[in-house]
């Protein structure tokens, strides 16, 4: 099983790797303030994960709400961390930071290179 710090570490390296709006309101969800909407959601991508043969529902809906609820029910953790897993078994490439950007958690320093 792997530790609580790995698993941060691969979800901030999935983060990182989506455009800046969509990774900005994931980051808003995972707040723990946001638990009131971020368990509903995830509810709701789960069910509509499970009716992904819909034309408007998808199968890529199931995990990303169980990412979601992850955030507040071990068993679904124990779900996500096994997935992560997996991903760096078969596609570690997406847990590496993309080309031309900073590591996660380290954002540019604003002061260097700009007028004051």
């Amino acid at each position: 099983m792997m530790s609580e710090d790995l698993y941060t570490q691969r979800i901030s390296a999935l983060l990182a790797r989506l455009p800046e709006r969509l990774r900005k309101g994931i980051q808003w969800l995972l707040e723990p303030s946001r638990k009131w909407v971020r368990i509903p959601s995830g509810l709701l991508f789960c069910v509509g994960g499970l009716l992904g043969f819909l034309p408007v529902l998808g199968f890529w809906m199931l995990p990303v709400g169980i990412l979601l609820l992850s955030e507040d029910f071990p068993p679904f953790r124990r779900l996500s961390m096994r997935g992560l897993d997996w991903v760096a078994r078969k596609r570690p490439g997406w847990l590496e930071p993309p080309a031309g950007s900073p590591p996660p958690g380290n954002p540019p320093d604003a002061s260097s290179g700009g007028p004051a």
